[in-house]
């Protein structure tokens, strides 16, 4: 599996820091939805947001 760095784009993949933009990521096509645990990037999740990103959409989508 590749290992991706801070601020790497990841193509099919959208990064999503709430559920909501996840719900709406999926419902516009998403093959797969990121969630990102580096600090540095404006994409950085909070780990206490994980759980409802991940119950969301987890069972239409892949979560990496």
């Amino acid at each position: 599996m590749k290992q991706f760095r801070c601020g790497d784009v990841v193509p099919g993949c959208q990064w999503v820091t709430r559920s909501e933009d996840a719900e709406a990521a999926v419902a516009a096509g998403a093959d797969a939805i990121g969630i990102n645990f580096c600090p540095a990037s404006p994409r950085y999740c909070e780990v206490a947001a994980v759980r409802g990103i991940v119950d969301a959409v987890a069972a239409r989508v892949v979560v990496y």
